[in-house]
């Protein structure tokens, strides 16, 4: 494409970062059983790189996704930089530029009878610019969004306890407001040079739910508990798709898609979104002996449905459903060894109805429903076999389905494929050592994760594998006598480890993103 640089060009590094953040607050009392909470936080990120993707060229398969990549070797040269980001040889100027304000200010009151009331209020603003080349230097490909959002929300909340029960009930109130503006553009989209497609949309959208739960004691080893929450979602969009430049023989503003003219007859509740549903929860609570606790729970938890808004959108696709979860879970807590050690273990049943599943439907990234379900189970162990060593063992086991998800060929379906981002084997550790010395307290740890294959994304194709990998971090700390300061030295990922944290296919067009090789740091913290 004009002016896109060659392949495997020095890029922008894509693991940097600049910004600050500042946050305050005050607490004060108000009378003898009030607390008054303020909070203030501010917070600005200045050009920070985005898009920096690692890029793979493959065949599709008969679902036209792209087939199997060998992860180190991306036609752009390199895992963690991104030709198509560098302007000194023609690229694009990538970039995250973000301004967040939040004030919340919560109110605690005790009452003579063990009530207590928590009364929250948050404010939040927004404004954020994102820039980048998502062609990676192989072709031009420029998206840019931007975003103005406001919200701000109120909490109520009264609770107390009984001899053998303890309660809660509370009311909630959300309401956002979100305007954005995305040019798309470049030869993948419109098939014309620097052609480009403004998508712009505004969403206004209220929640509000009203929640109680209990916990009662039936005998003084057996506890029940039980939750409800009512959650009503009042949605509307408006979303149009306009021609702005580079299309041929299309005029310039020429307005492609409009959601409110397309959205009648069998389509006009496609704009609107009145979903109202309830979350539940009944869990019991067996204390068989002073060191063993077991459990048996189930969930239902729901959420509420959404819509898809692309450059290439149709009005059939535009809205995916609510979502529904069924989940069942067992378990034990016990503490072994007169306490020297803990062990925590679950099983786990999820039964989803209408999962929003992410889909390449007509090649397009959207939202889909499909139902799926996972089931597995994890154990962690916390032993301290020393006043001086800590060793946290974790293991778990993930079986996923999702029963069919549209692929990119128009007809074409995926069966049974199993959840992203969702390995059928995880193992994590830590192991820290400290002692006194140097008139305060220096510790040193090691801990690690390891992650079986799994697939990015939902679909399942061939470049959505990533192979099975493991990470190790370490680090040395060292805390003053009256720990009032610290300084800790830290190396992650030891081994240099390559792992995508991300990918997109677009019927063999693969981007990746990684996460960060090794790096090392350094952090001093001041207490006062």
């Amino acid at each position: 494409a004009p002016g896109s640089p060659a392949i495997g060009g020095d890029g922008i590094d894509s693991l940097g970062a600049n910004g600050f953040g500042l946050r305050g607050n005050v607490q004060m009392d108000a009378g003898d059983n009030t607390t008054l909470d303020f909070t203030a936080s501010y917070s600005k990120d200045n050009d920070v790189p985005v898009g920096q993707y690692a890029v793979y060229l493959t065949g599709i398969d008969g679902n036209g996704l792209g087939q199997e990549i060998d992860a180190s070797n991306p036609v752009t040269g390199d895992v963690y930089r991104h030709a198509g980001s560098d302007v000194s040889v023609g690229g694009r100027d990538t970039g995250l530029d973000r301004e967040m304000v939040s004030l919340t200010g919560k109110i605690t009151t005790e009452f003579s009878n063990g009530m207590e009331f928590v009364s929250i209020t948050n404010w939040f603003d927004m404004f954020k610019s994102h820039r980048e080349d998502v062609g990676g230097g192989v072709v031009e490909f420029p998206f840019t969004s931007e975003a103005d959002y406001q919200q701000w929300s109120q909490e109520f909340r009264l609770s107390g306890d009984g001899e053998r029960y303890r309660w809660q009930v509370g009311f909630y109130y959300l309401s956002m407001k979100l305007k954005s503006e995305a040019p798309v553009g470049g030869p993948i989209i419109t098939g014309f040079p620097e052609g480009i497609i403004d998508a712009s949309a505004k969403v206004n959208s209220t929640n509000w739910s009203i929640f109680a739960q209990t916990e009662y004691d039936i005998t003084d080893s057996l506890t029940v508990i039980g939750g409800f929450r009512w959650s009503q979602d009042n949605k509307k969009i408006t979303f149009q798709n306009t021609a702005r430049s580079g299309m041929g023989s299309i005029p310039d503003g020429t307005v492609l898609f409009d959601l409110a003219e397309v959205a009648v007859g069998e389509f006009s509740d496609v704009p609107k979104i009145n979903y109202g549903d309830y979350a539940a929860r009944l869990q019991l609570n067996w204390q068989a002996n002073e060191d063993t606790l077991l459990f048996l729970s189930y969930n239902r938890g729901i959420k509420g449905g959404n819509w898809s808004p692309s450059s290439q959108v149709t009005i059939e696709n535009f809205k995916h459903k609510e979502e529904t979860l069924h989940a069942y879970e067992v378990g034990v807590k016990a503490s072994l060894a007169d306490g020297m050690a803990r062990v925590n273990a679950t099983v786990f049943y999820y039964d989803y109805k209408d999962y929003q599943a992410f889909s390449l439907f007509n090649f397009i990234p959207q939202v889909t429903n499909s139902d799926a379900t996972s089931k597995g189970g994890e154990i962690e162990v916390f032993t301290s076999p020393t006043d001086n060593v800590d060793i946290i063992l974790g293991l778990s086991y993930i079986d996923s389905k999702i029963k069919e998800s549209p692929g990119a060929f128009p007809g074409s379906l995926i069966i049974d494929a199993e959840f992203p981002n969702a390995p059928r084997v995880s193992l994590n550790y830590l192991l820290r050592y400290n002692h006194d010395a140097l008139g305060g307290n220096i510790a040193f740890q090691v801990d690690g994760v390891y992650n079986d294959q799994q697939f990015l994304e939902g679909h399942n194709g061939g470049s959505s594998i990533q192979d099975s990998y493991g990470n190790v971090n370490a680090s040395i700390n060292y805390t003053s006598g009256e720990e009032d300061w610290s300084l800790r030295l830290w190396a992650k990922n030891l081994t240099n480890t390559e792992n995508a944290i991300y990918s997109l296919d677009i019927g063999g067009f693969v981007i990746r993103q990684y996460a960060p090789p090794r790096w090392f740091g350094a952090t001093i913290s001041y207490n006062w």
